[in-house]
């Protein structure tokens, strides 16, 4: 077989050209005669010399060594042993265990509490909160809902509270007073309970509207996406909502109602600006298609939280009415 005619067997065996240390291995185990060793002619007619003294050209030549079907490895002369090698064709599993492992780490991290990270995490989340609205773990976005309902109750029952104490020192307490009646400030601890649940049901409610709008989008978003986005950026509102009861508590009323008008302002403008950021599947207008997803969040929200305030609201008077005539 000569070298052309190996390569072309090589060629039909492992459908691929064989390399330069492949043709040399070949020809060092005599599968085929190089163009350097003289080619076997057709048979003469033997001499008496022949017969004396013969020649390797000669002798039979061996056939030659069936190469294997896998891999790229040529097979080896009769009577030796192959070495295989311990990364030869062997995929070494660490990679896999390592992502593997990696991916675990990163899902009990997510569901793992650690308060300084979230402390950490809110101080950056106030420094830039629309850069921080990844959040990786699970716990961070329904603290900080809890956190901002918490700081609206607060700073509404204490903006009340301020009110009351106002009327109190006024002619109508003392009105009251000199016609037997007794007023007493009829915000109290239920007062601030009862803001709480339905400040927890709205900021709830706004995401979910946010979310509704963005399913007008046709964006492919959960619920806990929504979460995290409002996550980082009811820190800020937060910390204005702190300084509305803040302001109420040391009896500046009007101040109080100004952080807590911007801080609900700013709140509807979040809305506004997730929507807005997002990507637009509809095919009409960007311009209008985010009009459209606005204006359905914004109904979902606002009846939700006119239905919830009235409950909240008609109990509440029924508190102011009762302390007043007590």
């Amino acid at each position: 077989m000569t070298k052309q005619e190996w390569i072309e067997y090589f060629e039909a065996v492992h459908s691929r050209s064989p390399i330069e240390s492949e043709i040399l291995a070949a020809a060092q185990a005599g599968e085929f005669t190089t163009d350097s060793e003289p080619q076997l002619s057709a048979p003469q007619e033997p001499r008496s010399h022949d017969y004396a003294h013969p020649t390797p050209q000669s002798l039979p030549t061996q056939n030659p060594v069936h190469m294997p079907l896998t891999g790229h490895q040529v097979s080896s002369p009769p009577g030796t042993t192959e070495q295989i090698s311990p990364n030869q064709g062997v995929n070494p599993p660490a990679s896999v265990s390592s992502d593997s492992t990696t991916t675990q780490s990163e899902a009990s991290a997510g569901n793992r509490l650690s308060w300084k990270a979230y402390f950490l995490w809110l101080r950056q989340s106030l420094i830039a909160p629309s850069q921080n609205s990844q959040v990786s773990n699970t716990y961070f976005p329904w603290l900080t809902i809890g956190m901002i309902s918490v700081a609206a109750a607060l700073s509404l029952a204490l903006y009340l509270w301020s009110i009351f104490a106002k009327i109190q020192q006024s002619s109508l307490g003392s009105l009251g007073s000199l016609m037997g009646i007794r007023v007493s400030n009829p915000v109290n601890i239920g007062t601030f309970f009862a803001l709480l649940i339905g400040c927890i049901g709205m900021f709830i409610t706004v995401a979910f509207s946010t979310w509704v709008g963005l399913k007008v989008l046709k964006e492919q978003s959960i619920f806990a996406d929504v979460l995290n986005r409002y996550a980082g950026l009811f820190v800020p509102i937060t910390a204005m909502l702190l300084l509305a009861g803040l302001f109420s508590l040391m009896q500046l009323a009007v101040v109080g109602l100004f952080f807590i008008v911007i801080a609900s302002l700013t709140v509807q403008l979040s809305t506004s600006y997730i929507i807005f950021t997002a990507a637009n599947n509809l095919s009409i207008d960007n311009f209008y298609a985010k009009l459209l997803a606005i204006f359905i969040s914004q109904i979902i929200l606002g009846t939700i939280t006119v239905m919830l305030f009235t409950i909240l609201g008609a109990t509440a008077l029924g508190s102011v009415i009762s302390a007043f005539m007590s």
